[in-house]
């Protein structure tokens, strides 16, 4: 039985706002830039730069603005996505310095359950007649520190998952230079 029939494509697109650490002390202790890097289930971690970077400090909290966000667009069964996003949930490790550092500084982490709010949309996908459907969520997460679990702060996270059907289809006429967008057909 050929298994990619069951597969439907999906759109994971993460914005992260802002992190906000709890510290007495009156500056700053991180250096910019800043890195987030994503993993989620079975797809290849992936880099979300600090767009444009600012500070409040204020007594006894430190807010970092973030602002920076990145889209996935991976195939999986649906089945298998709702067990497995039970089971793993989507992990943000900031790092101080470049993506390209040698040995960055890893700052704090995050571990983002996404099953509880997002089973629905991934249900929906596999009865509903009009795709795509989507469900987004965002709130403050807990940061904890990489080496020792002690709570530092919290992420300020936003998060939209699209379920398309089992494909898209994109096809490219290398003469013209035009792109076209074919969707498969629905059944009837």
């Amino acid at each position: 039985m050929d298994t990619t029939m069951s597969r439907h494509l999906f759109l994971l697109e993460l914005w992260l706002e802002s992190l906000v650490f709890q510290t007495k002390k009156s500056k700053s202790p991180l250096n910019y830039p800043l890195c987030a890097r994503v993993r989620f289930l079975e797809c290849p971690e992936f880099s979300i730069e600090q767009g444009d970077p600012g500070t409040v400090i204020t007594s006894g909290r430190i807010e970092l603005k973030f602002a920076g966000g990145r889209s996935v667009l991976f195939a999986m069964d649906p089945v298998d996505l709702l067990g497995k996003m039970e089971r793993q949930p989507l992990v943000v490790s900031f790092f101080s310095g470049k993506e390209t550092d040698i040995r960055p500084n890893v700052v704090a982490r995050s571990s983002v359950p996404l099953a509880n709010d997002l089973w629905g949309t991934v249900v929906e996908s596999l009865t509903c007649s009009t795709l795509p459907v989507s469900k987004t969520v965002s709130g403050s997460y807990p940061l904890v520190s990489a080496r020792t679990e002690v709570k530092l702060g919290e992420m300020s996270l936003y998060a939209r998952l699209v379920c398309f059907r089992e494909s898209i289809v994109t096809e490219f006429d290398l003469n013209s230079g035009v792109q076209t967008y074919v969707a498969p057909k629905e059944q009837d």
